[in-house]
């Protein structure tokens, strides 16, 4: 029979909770505020399940007519079933630290969850997109009929942060929450080689959220334990009314965790705040001791976390304790907009020098209380959302005039009638239109042109193509790749150009160009797939694992990792940076042996 073991507490709280990092006000828990998050589904694990003092509603949008179910707690001592990612990000948002006496909590414990499901089994499953956007517009039907006043997801892009966000149906559905006042939040991916992994957070009116490593720290108050083995705080009490003892020097001492950044098309910066992203403790998802002992942390953590959590990491969470923030700030201001809260966030946040390249600080929820963010002007204040529709209202030959106006320096009106035609086939008229900007001088329009002729192909000529591919702008290269994705007729032509592109300099150029060549398949490809390995080792992991898939693809060759990834290790620990070398090393000799 398997072990089952029952959860304890540690003696010591080596690694802080996320309320004592963030040094949370004792009274701020997010009580009284609904937030929502979105993921493939959760768990009824009891840190994430209702209680005495919040509600939590499961949504299933896989149903025919969804409607939110009470979630109840269930005892396990297993909450698998494919649901770990949904349930972790709820427990950073919200958890309630059931199995760790209250210790471990999210950032706000007592907040009311909606947890939006966007499959379920034994349904033919939709893309994972698909999914999430049917997810998030069952939350903007629904937000004002059941008060929810923030929503996250955390699903990575299909379409490049280099590219406008009326291309991604997510980034769509994102401003069109915010247009009508939900507050959208997402963390910005796990990769130092993306400008953004994650299509909400690239969103212009999103709060996009880096992260931070909590270090460790033995200065927490000590539990002492009674006779029974029931863990008792020991009287060492809160200072200054916050959660736990003073962090002392940890923030000076969290170093930067390895997420995006860069700059979005539209000119965002992401991040835009930082919040704990690694060494957070979470719930695991069993109590099974086998279970736990897979856990690659297991063995190190074994009296230091609570048994049946976990230490965990990623963007993924980063973003969650920023929903848990926003609950926390609206329980002490409920009168505030989403606009405020976030401005609030952001203004006061914490900066300090080893976090300088994400140009993003630390938020820190008793200054955003203390805030006094601007009265929002709802009347006055333009959402991009609202800006396309209006534009794509007009009548088609108005768009058409402002596009050839552009010539005669009207640049912002040309480029909002251009992106109006987007993400539908253009009309007719609009290539020949949209052809005379692809040389112009703003970048933007060069960019924007060439997606809103990707939406008609046959307009696509291969020297425009090769043109884009060349430009010395990445937006517009990227565009040209994107555009180069719709017409397979000219793959054969361009695999030349292609093969330069999949060594680009810009890192979001080389995996948008990646991306493409697993489509294309075509062996010219594996001499310049080989080459760049060694950059992309020293860039980081995205476009490394993206050029070994696209290399098996074409080459019907699979060299795996060794040792292979282990549940909770950090895809940047200096094992899984050897892993990644020996793999570039045997494509290196495979390339020498061949045929």
């Amino acid at each position: 029979m398997a072990q089952v073991c029952s959860p304890t507490l540690p003696g010591e709280l080596v690694w802080p909770t996320i309320r004592r990092f963030l040094r949370v006000p004792e009274h701020l828990t997010g009580r009284g505020v609904c937030i929502a998050l979105v993921d493939g589904s959760f768990t009824s694990h009891p840190d994430v399940a209702s209680n005495q003092t919040r509600t939590t509603f499961l949504v299933n949008t896989a149903e025919s007519r969804p409607r939110p179910q009470r979630l109840e707690p269930t005892p396990g001592p297993d909450w698998f079933g494919g649901a770990a990612h949904g349930t972790w990000a709820a427990a950073a948002a919200a958890g309630s630290g059931a199995l760790a006496d209250g210790v471990y909590t999210g950032v706000a414990p007592e907040a009311d969850l909606f947890l939006v499901a966007g499959w379920a089994p034994g349904r033919p499953h939709a893309t994972a997109e698909e999914d999430r956007v049917a997810s998030l517009e069952w939350v903007r039907r629904h937000h004002r009929e059941y008060g929810i006043r923030a929503v996250l997801t955390s699903h990575m892009n299909r379409i490049s942060p280099l590219l406008p966000w009326q291309l991604d149906p997510q980034r769509r559905v994102a401003e069109a929450l915010a247009a009508e006042g939900v507050l959208v939040v997402a963390g910005t991916g796990n990769m130092v080689d993306a400008t953004c992994g994650v299509s909400l957070a690239m969103a212009p009116s999103a709060l996009a959220v880096g992260g931070v490593m909590i270090p460790e720290h033995r200065a927490h108050r000590k539990l002492a334990f009674s006779p029974d083995d029931s863990p008792q705080p020991a009287a060492t009490g809160a200072i200054d009314g916050i959660d736990g003892i003073d962090g002392g020097d940890d923030f000076e001492r969290a170093a930067p965790y390895h997420g995006c950044h860069g700059t979005l098309f539209e000119g965002k910066w992401v991040p835009q705040v930082l919040a704990p992203a690694e060494n957070l403790v979470l719930p695991y998802l069993s109590l099974r001791a086998e279970k736990l002992r897979a856990h690659f942390y297991a063995e190190v953590d074994a009296h230091v976390v609570p048994m049946g959590y976990a230490r965990t990491e990623g963007a993924s969470f980063s973003g969650p304790v920023v929903l848990g923030a926003a609950a926390c700030v609206w329980q002490a201001h409920p009168e505030w907009q989403a606009e405020q809260v976030m401005a609030a966030l952001v203004q006061t946040a914490i900066h300090r020098p080893q976090w300088a390249a994400l140009r993003a600080g630390l938020i820190s929820i008793p200054d955003a209380i203390a805030a006094t963010p601007a009265p929002f002007d709802e009347e006055r204040h333009t959402y991009p959302h609202a800006r396309w529709q209006a534009w794509r209202q007009r009548p088609v030959g108005v768009r058409l005039r402002a596009v050839r106006a552009v010539q005669e320096g009207d640049v912002e009106a040309g480029l909002q009638a251009l992106l109006s035609f987007l993400p539908e086939p253009a009309p007719d008229e609009a290539p020949e239109s949209a052809r005379g900007l692809v040389t112009h001088d703003d970048f933007r329009l060069r960019t924007a042109a060439l997606c809103v002729l990707a939406t008609q192909p046959a307009a696509l000529s291969g020297a425009l193509l090769l043109q884009g591919l060349h430009d010395t702008d990445p937006q517009v290269r990227t565009a040209a790749l994107h555009a180069l994705a719709r017409r397979p007729d000219l793959w054969g032509d361009l695999t030349p150009a292609l093969a330069d592109a999949v060594n680009d300099p810009h890192v979001d150029v080389r995996y948008q160009a990646l991306r493409l060549a697993l489509d294309v398949h075509n062996s010219r490809l594996v001499p310049a797939l080989i080459a760049g390995l060694d950059d992309d080792l020293r860039l980081g992991t995205l476009n490394f694992f993206a050029r070994c898939r696209a290399l098996t693809a074409i080459t019907e060759v699979e060299i795996p990792q060794q040792p292979p990834w282990t549940f909770g290790e950090c895809h940047y620990s200096e094992r899984r940076r050897q892993a990644r070398q020996d793999m570039a090393a045997a494509w290196r000799d495979w390339l020498a042996v061949r045929p």
